[in-house]
């Protein structure tokens, strides 16, 4: 049979879409479950995030979603598209599907005129298929740099620290941070969670908590995500603390250190590892990472800032943005 694209709604196909990425994607691995594919998709926002499936006959043989963010540039505050889960079954590879999935996905974000944010493994084929599909989808693609994984072994505090970490009362404290880290830092595209897409986050069905680190000199501070993630290995299921997103104007490897210290040990009773995996260190140099004993352990992303239409945007050099 002939291989059909349809836009779905992304809750109500989550578990197709997870039968899809389990098959598609070879450990190690997130493990996408129906419960953490319908909790990215059903992100607040004023614009609704389109999935596409693709379909041979009756059986879904392919997948890609975008899940809403709510983004911060200089004093604007707008709402974006994260593209991800992009899936085809192994049978079905090697015969255009991919490239159909990202045209009917692509046309309905420009449609609705929504910018995009993606990632993609650097020199890769998908790599390559990503930019080539939203060029010929009409999108303007601009690099936002490189995205190494990093990793930290927690350890005891070491003396003399000007940095204090603690888990927050109020996770309101992003609502002013995120606008501080904005106005402070130009040319970064800062991830700006308002009420809603705030409490979203700690409806994850992974444990998450929010960490704020600041300096007892200067008052400076930052914040960070982390949760406790599954991931699908070779052996198995396994279990890994994450730093999700970091909020950091300056980029201080003290207060990194402060922060992911404390994340280690966040939930100690079942963590197999006090090992923190950091997907997103961008304006770190990696001399100073190096320096303080966080390891370059992954694949090195790439990302882009994509968009449509006739709004001019500027050339954004990285985000803290979560890597999905």
């Amino acid at each position: 049979m002939a291989v059909t694209f349809s836009v779905v709604g992304g809750i109500e196909f989550a578990r197709d879409a997870s039968a899809i990425l389990e098959q598609a994607w070879e450990p190690p691995v997130l493990h996408y479950s129906p419960a953490y594919l319908s909790w990215q998709l059903s992100f607040p926002s004023a614009v609704e995030m389109p999935a596409v499936a693709a379909f041979d006959g009756g059986d879904p043989i392919g997948f890609a979603a975008a899940t809403a963010r709510r983004l911060r540039h200089g004093s604007t505050n707008f709402d974006a598209a994260i593209v991800s889960f992009v899936a085809v079954r192994p049978a079905w590879r090697g015969q255009g599907v991919a490239a159909g999935l990202y045209r009917t996905l692509l046309e309905v974000l420009a449609d609705r005129a929504i910018p995009v944010v993606t990632y993609a493994i650097a020199e890769s084929a998908g790599h390559r298929a990503l930019l080539r599909s939203y060029r010929e989808a009409g999108f303007q693609i601009r690099p936002m740099g490189p995205y190494t994984s990093y990793a930290f072994a927690g350890r005891q505090e070491e003396a003399g620290s000007q940095w204090t970490a603690h888990f927050p009362q109020d996770a309101g404290v992003l609502s002013s941070l995120a606008p501080e880290c904005s106005a402070r830092v130009d040319r970064v595209l800062w991830s700006m969670p308002e009420k809603e897409q705030i409490a979203h986050y700690f409806t994850d069905p992974r444990p998450r908590k929010l960490i704020v680190v600041e300096n007892v000199s200067t008052g400076d501070r930052g914040a960070g995500f982390g949760v406790y993630s599954e991931l699908r290995t070779l052996q198995g299921a396994a279990r890994v603390i994450m730093l999700d997103s970091l909020w950091m104007p300056n980029p201080d490897t003290g207060a990194l250190v402060a922060l992911l210290r404390l994340l280690s040990a966040a939930w100690p009773s079942s963590a197999a590892s006090p090992v923190v995996m950091c997907p997103n260190l961008s304006g770190f140099e990696a001399s100073a990472l190096k320096a303080v004993r966080i390891r370059r352990t992954g694949a090195l992303l790439s990302g882009y800032f994509c968009f449509s239409g006739q709004k001019r945007w500027p050339a954004f050099e990285r985000t803290n943005l979560e890597v999905i």
